[in-house]
């Protein structure tokens, strides 16, 4: 099994943090965002991570990790960043693909491996508490996500204006098996330049979660892996002040425990 993780992307709404590094080597509790990532995927076995870089891409040669270049990553999304390590999605193997600006359990990642189904994504139960502590409106930033009775997921990314829409809420963190790639990409490579589930977007700019509700839509399966609470998202400075300040107040253990991230790698 290998990883593959995103960050090729600037992280606006973390200047100037991010002035002088990508989100992902940004440090939260004396690690970087990537290392934290490390060591989750390291108590399952997982070595072989590659990073999809973009801006700032030479900031990322210490890291001692291949690399896959997203060299228009200024105007380009997240499924134009993972097709460039498509090498790497094509390698036959199972892939986890992540984020760069989460940290998670190890038990999230469990909970992923043992999703059935060949993709399969982490869903946050306990969403509303989060994004509750992160924003006044939990709505501005939240996204669609339903399930039928056999935890498939039948609907996601669409904005949303109750909580009744949302049984969940990803959080960038999905497992394919081989023949899940292979769906992937020969449904990627079909789509019309117009097709509904890009929602006005090209296929350049469109989000991780248009591709994956157009599949949805198209008759694929994917899988909600369920967690409760267990992770972060690092988007803006109000995120890394609050979670600074709930570490700092010994609060952030219900919405992620350190000392079960703290793993050697």
């Amino acid at each position: 099994m290998k990883a593959i993780v995103l960050s090729a992307g600037r992280g606006e709404r973390l200047r100037p943090y991010t002035d002088r590094d990508p989100k992902c080597l940004l440090s939260f509790a004396g690690r970087r965002l990537i290392d934290w990532q490390r060591a989750a995927l390291a108590t399952h076995c997982i070595s072989d991570i590659s990073v999809v870089t973009g801006y700032l891409s030479e900031r990322f040669c210490d890291l001692g990790l291949p690399t896959w270049h997203n060299p228009r990553w200024a105007e380009t999304n997240m499924v134009t960043s993972l097709l460039c390590a498509r090498p790497a999605l094509e390698s036959g193997s199972e892939v986890i693909v992540a984020y760069g600006d989460i940290i998670y359990e190890p038990r999230v990642l469990a909970a992923l491996m043992a999703g059935p189904g060949d993709i399969a994504t982490v869903i946050d139960r306990n969403w509303l508490a989060l994004w509750r502590a992160r924003a006044n409106d939990p709505l501005a930033d939240a996204e669609s996500l339903r399930l039928n009775g056999r935890n498939q997921i039948i609907d996601m990314g669409r904005k949303v204006r109750s909580l009744e829409e949302i049984e969940a809420q990803y959080i960038g963190l999905t497992r394919f098996t081989a023949n899940g790639i292979e769906q992937l990409l020969r449904f990627y490579d079909g789509a019309a330049l117009d097709a509904p589930w890009l929602m006005g977007r090209s296929r350049e700019t469109c989000h991780m979660t248009d591709l994956l509700r157009g599949m949805i839509e198209a008759g694929h399966s994917i899988t909600g892996a369920f967690t409760h609470g267990g992770w972060l998202e690092f988007d803006t400075i109000e995120d890394l002040t609050l979670y600074n300040r709930l570490l700092e107040e010994s609060q952030l253990d219900p919405f992620l425990c350190l000392s079960r991230c703290d793993q050697s790698w």
